[in-house]
């Protein structure tokens, strides 16, 4: 056999030879008949005519070239291709496009020029001018999203400038940490997205409904009945009953839903043992010498002068001269200076103490091996030192003994852990920023968001954390130090089963049917208000009444427009409306409220939020008059707040594929799931 192929060694070659080129002429011949096909692949119709999937991977090669060419473009760009390209065909069906003028302003706002561009062209494969086709018709999608919102339009170009102005403003998020970073961050994209949105067109009556719900005011004093009084002998809640609200909130988080919290979604939690060092236990181990007083007395005399009174100074066009007081004597001010002694060194005893905790705890995890991500390798049979024995180290090294929580078997979430005694307004030391709720939350076993810079501290169950003191640590020396190790960390999850959860869904099935029997007696409540008034009927009840203070229809929250925070109630939009639709009844009989008698300011009022009847006495109304609404319309911004209120009110993104589709025709052939990997470019 090798002899053959020695013989016959140039045939084969050559034959071969041919046949590899074959191949490699073939190959890519196959390859594009069979991306074809696949491209050819219908997805759905629009008005009759086929949409292939070529069509949405050309739109989605449109959104990479937008994002490729600057990255504030990307803030702007929708993140679905079939939304471009549903959006494109209402744009031009609209009639709305996009000028060369218009791109070449983009790219001037952005630094790109045409020899920047020409690279960024090359380097994708593509030329000049698809890279600013596709710049067009993103543009020509702003200009149609104005069109359907109702915007006041503005050039792109000048969005971006605005955009990238808000990007410079919270350049420095990178330096914060824990809460304050995620309320940034949340800042951050509400004015982002306000910006998206644009500045909406805002007729007068919608001007006049924003400035009458935000800034006419209302007080009221009220009492609630109580919904045990509704519970007396109120048959148990059936299986069925029970399963349904379950299945209704079993997604949800706790205090979420609206309008009444319901959810049973069971949160991020965590078990602890903690150490708490109280600092009053360590001030009096704090010693100060009369000579170390002395001494500072005599090395600081600067801040024990007597200020100068300014009306002892005269009145002249020319600037003050400060006069030096007089320095108090050291009789007069020794109570302070031991006083402020004994607290720093007690400062810095406190700190030692809490560090040799510390280091005590850190022994036994000293010999676990370093993972590639930075946490410890912890074995099965890993048994650190137990937090009772390191407070007896303690005790016996610097006569003061910590106290310690140890076999806690709750389970804590943010807001219990934020609500533990002295550890939940805690900080790590050194790193004011990150309080301990935020730092529990970031312990590897919950899985913390890439970007949360607390996951540097390399929190993990087993092992000790790093010290913490009270925050009024940052403005005085009370408070404490502490330190924790999480026991257990569970993820968000839904209950395994409804008996999980059984007792608390039984509990808040119990209150809604409470709640529909007050509903139907509150014509017998308001007879009763009719004769009686709130001071005989709230000792009845077994209640007070509650004066609230002067609030607003709605308020401008954080993220969004939402109910005041009232007394009893919280925040339900149901019961403030009531309450200001009463006044305004009210108002119209006679401006004057105080020239009605009681009984016809009084009224029955539910919430549906706290699943609670409300007695209520309506005290004072405040409207806004004529020349207050005239001094509302400077406000800056007015119109942005205005849209955010409306926009707020809006059933559907307009923009969803959803909408898009039911608005333009579009039928889908494929399972929506599936319609953004099925469009990869």
């Amino acid at each position: 056999m090798l002899k053959w192929f020695r013989r016959y060694n140039k045939f084969i070659l050559a034959i071969g030879g041919s046949l590899l080129m074959v191949a490699f002429l073939i190959t890519p011949m196959i390859s594009r008949a069979t991306s074809d096909n696949y491209g050819k692949q219908p997805i759905g119709t629009l008005d009759g005519r086929k949409i292939t999937l070529a069509q949405q991977q050309n739109a989605a090669r449109a959104m990479a070239l937008v994002r490729d060419v600057h990255p504030l473009l990307s803030v702007l760009a929708p993140d679905d291709s079939l939304a471009w390209m549903l959006m494109q065909e209402e744009a031009r069906q609209l009639g709305v496009s996009a000028s060369n003028y218009e791109v070449s302003e983009v790219l001037s706002v952005l630094g790109v020029t045409d020899e920047q561009l020409a690279k960024l062209a090359g380097k994708l494969g593509v030329t000049s001018t698809d890279v600013r086709q596709s710049l067009a018709e993103l543009i020509a999608l702003q200009n149609y999203r104005d069109l359907v919102t109702g915007a006041q339009h503005e050039r792109l170009a000048l969005k971006l400038g605005q955009i990238g102005a808000v990007y410079q403003q919270f350049g420095s998020l990178n330096n914060v940490q824990g809460m304050l970073r995620q309320y940034y961050m949340s800042m951050l994209m509400q004015e982002i997205g306000r910006l998206q949105q644009g500045q909406p067109r805002i007729s007068e009556p919608m001007l006049r409904r924003f400035v009458a719900d935000h800034f006419s005011t209302v007080r009221v004093e009220m009492v609630p009945v109580p919904p045990q009084r509704y519970m007396k002998d109120m048959t148990p809640p059936t299986d069925e009953q029970i399963k349904a609200l379950y299945d209704a909130y079993k997604n949800v988080l706790p205090g979420t839903s609206e309008p009444n919290g319901f959810g049973y979604l069971l949160p991020d939690r965590v078990k602890l043992e903690y150490l708490w060092l109280p600092m009053d236990r360590v001030r009096a181990k704090a010693t100060v010498t009369e000579a170390e007083a002395i001494a500072y007395y005599d090395q600081h005399q600067d801040e024990f002068r007597t200020p100068v009174p300014a009306a002892t100074q005269p009145a002249t066009t020319e600037p003050a001269k400060t006069e030096p007081g007089k320095v108090r004597a050291y009789e007069e001010v020794r109570d302070l200076i031991l006083e402020q002694m004994r607290d720093s060194e007690a400062s810095k005893l406190a700190d030692r103490i809490i560090k040799s905790a510390h280091a005590l705890l850190l022994r036994d995890a000293r010999n676990l091996a370093i993972q590639a991500t930075g946490y410890r390798e912890i074995p099965a049979d890993y048994k650190p030192a137990s937090l009772e024995d390191i407070a007896k180290s303690i005790q016996q090294q610097f006569g003061v003994l910590p106290d310690v929580v140890s076999d806690d078997q709750r389970w804590l979430n943010m807001q219990d852990m934020a609500a533990l005694p002295n550890l939940g307004m805690s900080v790590v030391m050194g790193k004011e920023t990150v309080r301990f709720p935020s730092y529990v939350h970031s312990v590897q076993e919950l899985s913390p968001a890439a970007d949360d810079p607390t996951t540097a501290l390399r929190l993990q169950v087993g092992l000790p954390s790093m010290p913490l003191r009270s925050m009024s640590q940052l403005s005085g020396n009370t408070g404490g130090r502490g330190l924790f190790r999480v026991l257990a960390a569970e993820k968000s999850r839904e209950p395994h089963s409804l008996d999980e959860v059984k007792a608390q869904v039984t509990a808040d099935a119990v209150k809604v049917e409470a709640y529909r029997r007050a509903l139907a007696d509150q014509d017998n409540w308001r007879q009763r208000l009719t004769k009686d008034s709130l001071a005989i009927i709230a000792p009845e009840l077994g209640q007070t009444i509650t004066k609230t203070q002067a609030f607003s229809r709605r308020e401008i929250g954080a993220m969004k427009i939402e109910a005041p925070q009232v007394e009893l109630v919280g925040r339900d939009m149901g019961f403030v409306d009531g309450v200001f639709l009463k006044a305004e009844e009210l108002a119209k009989e006679q401006p004057d409220l105080e020239k009605l008698s009681p009984d016809k300011r009084s009224d029955v009022i539910g919430s549906q939020r706290a699943l609670t009847l409300y007695l209520v006495r309506i005290d004072e109304f405040k409207p806004v008059n004529a020349s207050d609404y005239e001094r509302m319309l400077a406000m800056p911004q007015l119109a942005g707040r205005v849209g955010q209120t409306f926009a707020g009110e809006q059933p559907e993104d307009p923009f969803s594929v959803e909408a898009l589709a039911r608005r333009v025709g579009y039928q889908s052939e494929l399972p929506l799931e599936n319609r953004k990997r099925k469009a990869m470019p």
